[in-house]
Parts: structure tokens; C-alpha cells; sequence
């Protein structure tokens, strides 16, 4: 009695659409083997894998069992020949591979003539298989096009939103730390890296990887591209996490603008004056270290670390730190001092919101004229007065410059209710920026100081110099006389130019 061994396989979108049930392929290729007097030695059966590609469990375990068990195994039974392989070149290298081995091929529902039209039958369902696998993949890709161009998302949802019924919505834990993240990188002063500390500060894990993916991803802004599908970027029907202008403002940051402000890395909370206080003598920043002393017990210094430094400053950190606080304590405005400033902020700000919307008026109008372009530029597309190259270029051209207008737009929005909690909060960092520099955490300490103090404090005599305050950082009196009452708005600027 002759042995075979047969092989079933049914991908899943064939068992629900066609009912190619392994069990029905399985009785079949069973009732053929008997009738033609095989005895079954193994089955092989592949479930929800697709005869694209020849990398299957199931097919490279047969083809295993075949190569050791050669010289007992004369047929390889099939339900049909595409059961094997849709892919032509595919389907001859398995042919081969088995015709080396002396297994023959059979078709439990197909001719198995070996006669020269036998053999061409067989090649022709070959090559209809893959010719009708070839059809399904156009009509696959034709489908996902038009999702696509519909403004619909189709692969597994980024982080921050969530996939229902094939829709995309925010998922309402993660979608605002993307909108959070977007709206620290935005200020231009956190990296990513210090973001991230930022957010573990509030219990939120987010890696390096998924912090590098959101920032570049234009999804969160309703935009989708996928060369394969578009060459154009599609606005997807899905609520955006971000605005447009928040998105290009972040781009532009990511491509090379440096932060309005640096901070310092000096990532030791019990120091945070160091690298921030000079040396008097060589000008260069104090470190800072600990010391044993009796009895092993660890003292606290300031000092310059300049060995050629003929000073050797060394100032104990209590005492350097309270000078520091009472330094700030000196400096705070005075009240008529801030009354002032408040008013002249707030008549400055009223006339920027003119300004502003002058700005916003006439940019609003740029945008439309330019919008207007566009659409004739369409136009003269499709009634074929203009080239498909010269199309592209002069697209792309509106494409930037629309993005331009948009961000300048974005820039030019005040919102009033920002403006009040932010100077709130500079006028009360102010009034009282000694005590918000001892009950902040060391990053907001060391950007207080560098705001305050941009080329830091010379310590000296006790004391400390400083030639480059801030232009608000005023010495308490230094501004105004004692009888002081009410100063015109024009000589306050002149006097608080930087």
C-alpha cells in the first residue's frame, strides 16, 4: 500500500466568506486518499494563514517531515492546488522541491494528469490562483484608498486615542498628556527628556520612543499620510487631539530653533546655586561638594573649583543659600513700584490686542486670497492648461505658504484669560520671589535664577554683584523717589527698556 500525507489550509477571510472549512478539506482529501489506495502516514493543517508567501507553520513542518521520511512518503494529497500557494513563482519552487523528493502532487478535486495537457491544467490554476489572489489585493488596497481618502483611519490606534467599531476617539486618559506634551515642547524650553521627567513627576510613564513618535506624528492634528495610498496629506473624520498651529509651531522647534530659555542641568537638589554663583576673582562658576569633618561628619561648601584661582572661595552652603534668599528678599519692587507696573502692563497689553487684531485682519485676508489661488489653481489642473510638474510645484508653494500664514495667525491670538493667570502669577512671583525660590523644586529654582539672573551673581564680600538683572527685576527704591505718585506711561517704558 502506497503512503501520503495531506495537506489543508484555509486563511480566515476564505472560511468566512467561502466556507473552505479545514474539516470539509480534510474528509475530502481522506475519501480520495482511500479510493486511490493511499494510506494517510500525517496531516498538516494551516489555520488563518494566507498562500502569499511560503513562510506558514504548518508548511514549513511538512516540508521537515517529507525531507526525513523521503523513502516511505509517495503523494502529497491537496483539496486543490491552491491550498499550496497562490504565488506562482512560489507554487514551481514547492513543485520542484517535492518532484526532487520523488512526492507526487495530487488534487483531491482537481485533474491529476501527468499527460502534457494534465500538466498545463495544473499550471493554468496555478496561475489563476494568483491571478485571482493578485484581484483580490486590488480590490483590498482600491477599498483601504477610498477609507483612506474618506478621511478614515486604518491601522491600530496611536497613543492617546482608541479604536471602536472601526471610528477612532480620544481615549480619555491618554489623549490629554498628548496635548500636554504638545503644549510644554511648544514653550520652546523643556526637551523631551525633561518632559518626560515632568510627567513622571505626575505619575504618567511615557518612553523616549513614544515621546519621539507623538511629536512628529500629524495625526494628533487630523492630518494622515501614507504614500502607498495618497500623495496628498488627507484630513481624517476623527476629533484632532491638537490644533493645526500647534503642530507646525512644534515642527519648527523640532527642526533646528533653539529654546527661548536653557536651563540648567544641574540635576543635584541639595545644591542649586551651583554652576549658577561666580568665583569674584577668576570669574569662573562655583561647584559644590561635601566635606568630612570630626568625628566623620559631612559639611557643605561652595567653591571654585579653578585650581589656578589664586582666591580659593569656599563658603559654607546654609550661609551662602540664606545670602542668596535675603539677596532676593532686597530686591523685591516696592508697592508703588508694582501699582505702576500693573497699570502700564495692562495699557500695553490693551494696545497689543489693537495691534494684534490689525495683524490678525490682515493675515485672515492673506489667507483667503491665497485659498482663492488655490482653488484656481485646481482649476487650470484639470482643464489641462497647466503641466502635472508644474501643478506639484506650485501646490506645494501655496501648501507652505498656507502653512506659514496659519502658524503666524496662531502666534498673533491672545487669549485674555492666559494673560491674566500669567501676569497673576509674575506679579506674585515678584512680590514674593524669595519665598517661591525656597518652596520651589531644584528645575523651577534654577530657571527663577536664570531668568532673574542671566549671567549669574558674583559672590563677593559677603555679598553679591550683579550688573545684568532682568529689565523687571528692579533694587527696591532704586526706581522711584520717595514722594513718587504717578509717573507718565511713556517715561516708565523708557526707564524699564532693557
Amino acid at each position: 500500500m502506497k503512503n501520503c500525507v495531506i495537506y489543508t489550509r484555509v486563511s480566515t477571510t476564505e472560511q468566512a466568506q467561502n466556507g473552505f472549512s479545514l474539516k470539509r478539506q480534510l474528509e475530502d482529501c481522506k475519501n480520495f486518499a482511500k479510493r486511490q489506495g493511499y494510506n494517510v502516514m500525517n496531516i498538516f493543517e494551516e489555520c488563518g494563514e494566507s498562500a502569499k508567501t511560503t513562510d506558514r507553520t504548518e508548511l514549513k513542518a511538512l516540508m521537515e517531515y517529507c525531507s526525513a521520511n523521503k523513502i516511505t512518503i509517495d503523494a502529497l494529497v491537496l483539496w486543490k492546488i491552491d491550498r499550496l500557494s497562490r504565488n506562482m513563482e512560489d507554487y514551481y519552487c514547492l513543485n520542484s522541491f517535492f518532484n526532487k523528493l520523488d512526492i507526487e502532487i495530487l488534487s483531491a478535486t482537481e485533474t491529476n494528469d501527468n499527460s502534457a495537457i494534465g500538466k498545463l491544467s495544473r499550471n493554468m490554476l496555478g496561475v489563476f490562483a494568483q491571478f485571482e489572489n493578485d484581484q483580490k489585493s486590488e480590490r483590498v488596497t482600491a477599498g483601504m484608498k477610498q477609507a483612506f481618502m474618506e478621511g478614515k483611519w486604518l491601522w491600530k490606534a496611536p497613543y492617546g486615542y482608541k479604536l471602536v467599531n472601526g471610528n477612532m476617539y480620544h481615549d480619555d486618559e491618554k489623549a490629554p498628556i498628548v496635548k500636554r506634551i504638545y503644549e510644554l515642547f511648544s514653550t520652546g524650553i523643556y526637551t523631551q527628556s525633561q518632559i518626560r521627567t515632568i510627567l513622571q513627576r505626575e505619575n504618567v510613564s511615557v518612553s523616549s520612543s513614544q515621546m519621539f513618535c507623538i511629536l512628529k506624528n500629524a495625526v494628533y492634528c487630523g492630518r494622515m499620510y501614507c504614500p502607498s495610498l495618497s500623495e496628498n496629506m488627507v484630513k481624517g473624520n476623527f476629533e484632532p487631539i491638537i490644533s493645526e498651529e500647534l503642530y507646525d509651531k512644534v515642527q519648527i522647534l523640532r527642526n533646528g530653533v533653539k529654546p527661548i530659555v536653557t536651563s540648567y542641568l544641574r540635576n543635584n537638589a541639595e545644591f542649586p546655586l551651583r554652576q549658577f554663583i561666580l568665583c569674584p576673582f577668576c570669574g569662573e562658576p562655583l561647584t559644590a561638594s561635601k566635606s568630612t569633618g570630626r568625628k566623620n561628619k559631612k559639611y557643605a561648601y561652595y567653591h571654585c573649583y579653578n585650581k589656578e584661582c589664586r582666591s580659593q572661595v569656599r563658603v559654607p552652603k546654609d550661609k551662602l543659600e540664606q545670602m542668596f534668599i535675603d539677596y532676593l528678599s532686597e530686591l523685591k519692587p516696592s508697592e508703588d513700584y508694582m501699582l505702576l507696573f500693573k497699570q502700564n502692563v495692562k495699557t500695553t497689553y490693551k494696545n497689543a490686542v489693537k495691534t494684534r487684531g490689525n495683524i490678525i485682519s490682515k493675515l485672515k485676508q492673506d489667507l483667503k486670497v491665497l485659498q482663492e489661488k488655490k482653488g484656481k489653481l485646481v482649476d487650470m489642473y484639470i482643464e489641462g492648461k497647466l503641466r502635472e510638474a508644474d501643478y506639484k510645484l506650485k501646490s506645494e508653494q501655496f501648501e507652505e505658504e498656507e502653512k506659514r500664514i496659519k502658524l503666524c495667525l496662531s502666534d498673533a491670538e491672545i487669549s485674555g484669560d492666559d494673560f491674566e493667570k500669567c501676569f497673576d502669577f509674575v506679579c506674585n512671583a515678584l512680590e514674593n520671589i524669595d519665598k517661591l525660590w525656597q518652596e520651589s523644586d531644584l528645575d523651577t529654582k534654577q530657571r527663577l535664577q536664570k531668568i532673574f539672573f542671566p549671567q549669574g551673581l558674583v559672590y563677593e564680600n559677603n555679598g553679591f554683584r550683579n550688573s545684568s538683572n532682568s529689565w523687571f527685576y528692579i533694587k527696591k527704591g532704586g526706581l522711584l523717589p520717595p514722594d513718587f505718585k504717578m509717573v507718565p506711561p511713556s517715561e516708565f517704558e523708557s526707564l524699564s527698556t532693557p
